[in-house]
């Protein structure tokens, strides 16, 4: 069946319609009916031999006294039954045909601004790419009340679109930490660690509600699996919980809906082909990013496994996708200073190096990586929610949280020559599941976007 003349435009198969159905009904019957009004104690009916129910007495009413029926509280199973759906729809109700607007509304609509969102989720602060109003001018010297408050009011709006921007990408890194976990986890790390590191910066609750937690990440992952394919929306199968995504804990509560709420969840997504676009060419892809913060200590086929992939992503995808976001990243970059980082060999891989805004610096071996790892993600949270512009090192721009050097890509300069778009291999990069588009395309977006 179709999903026209369907309610709400559901999207799915037949049975996923009828879940949906089934869910929304229960959720409009709200309580149990209030009982028929009692008939006349003295009415009685007798049946007659033709089987016809005959009643001599006389038929009275009674007025309906609704105290005598007090509805029954809802149990706490189900009310949270009903808050899932109801926090599904609040979230995709939200989504519109046009993500353009939303991507103005959460400052990721330019190149600029969705590297700075990555260089927020990936090291916990960004580069000075996002500039703010400066205030300076209108408060020296002698001003009129009328540009001291078009000034304020200027400073105030800027802060509403950062706002917006802190929310989104704060709730998409804590799913990525949880993602993360989740990753290591499977790996073999001690439940212990993972559990004092979620205690510490998620949630202080108790090992019940991280598997919840744990399961809302797992959730969140095989939705966009199945929207990036079978829904082809594409990159935009990530980007949507990033636009409009909410807590972890949300996800955990969306998890506990087993089957019916993800179907019920998938149904509601508006079907929308991507086109090619600016977003295309770095997408929010989950595996990508967990790589880039791990460096070598998980293959992609073990972190797309983790966390319930079906294609496990190649390699030289990976390649280019770090490829591009490095090249963009010295773009954005002073290339005097750029010019005096160390150079990517410097940093052996038998050191261990942490992220001290100075760049790859050694250290003494470190005897748990992992430990470091989470470590650093687990304070990186905290630098985000209240440092969203704050300038880092341009250290940071070459290594991991670990330290280690991101993947180089052949012809990359790091002064930002553009030649190295002449020795990529573009054909691998474009592929159904993230709908990137061909070389010709993305270099038209790229230099409009970028203003070169």
């Amino acid at each position: 069946m179709s999903s026209h003349g369907r309610i709400d435009n559901f999207h799915g198969t037949d049975a996923d319609y009828i879940i949906y159905l089934e869910l929304k009904v229960q959720r409009l019957i709200g309580g149990a009916r209030p009982p028929s009004p009692a008939t006349s104690e003295g009415r009685t009916e007798q049946q007659s031999d033709g089987g016809v129910v005959s009643d001599n007495s006389t038929l009275t009413f009674e007025q309906y006294d609704p105290q005598q029926h007090v509805v029954a509280r809802p149990v706490k199973r189900q009310r949270i039954a009903s808050r899932w759906a109801t926090e599904m729809e609040e979230m995709l109700q939200k989504i519109s045909s046009d993500w353009s607007e939303r991507r103005k509304e959460v400052a990721l609509s330019s190149s600029t601004e969705i590297l700075h969102a990555f260089d927020l989720i990936i090291f916990g602060a960004g580069t000075s790419t996002r500039a703010s109003p400066a205030v300076g001018d209108a408060c020296q010297g002698t001003v009129n009340a009328a540009t001291l408050l078009s000034t304020f009011v200027t400073t105030t709006a800027a802060l509403g679109v950062d706002k917006d921007f802190t929310i989104q990408v704060y709730h998409f890194r804590m799913f990525i930490l949880v993602s993360l976990c989740c990753v290591m986890l499977s790996g073999g790390v001690e439940r212990s660690i993972v559990d004092s590191t979620m205690q510490h910066s998620i949630s202080k609750s108790g090992g019940r509600n991280l598997d919840r937690l744990l399961r809302g990440a797992c959730w969140v992952n095989r939705m966009m699996d199945v929207l990036a394919t079978d829904h082809e929306l594409g990159h935009r199968a990530s980007e949507l919980f990033v636009l409009w995504g909410g807590s972890i804990a949300q996800y955990g509560r969306f998890a506990e809906a087993g089957e019916a709420g993800f179907n019920y969840f998938k149904g509601l997504v508006p079907a929308c082909r991507p086109v090619p676009e600016i977003q295309a060419s770095l997408p929010f892809s989950v595996p990508f990013i967990i790589k880039t913060i791990v460096g070598p200590l998980y293959s992609l086929q073990h972190i797309c496994s983790s966390l319930g992939y079906r294609r496990t992503l190649e390699t030289n995808e990976f390649s280019c996708y770090s490829g591009v976001y490095n090249e963009r990243r010295m773009y954005l970059l002073d290339p005097a200073i750029t010019a005096a980082l160390p150079a990517p060999s410097a940093c052996s891989s038998s050191d261990a190096f942490v992220l001290r805004g100075e760049g790859c610096v050694a250290g003494a071996p470190i005897p748990n990586s992992i430990e470091t790892l989470l470590l650093a993600a687990e304070h990186s949270d905290v630098l985000l929610g209240a440092a969203v512009n704050r300038q880092t090192s341009l250290g940071c721009s070459s290594t991991n949280l670990l330290g280690s050097p991101l993947p180089a890509v052949a012809g990359l300069n790091p002064l930002g020559d553009r030649s190295m778009f002449n020795d990529l291999d573009w054909e691998p990069f474009y592929n159904e599941d993230f709908g990137l588009f061909p070389e010709d395309e993305w270099e038209a977006l790229y230099s409009e976007d970028l203003e070169l």
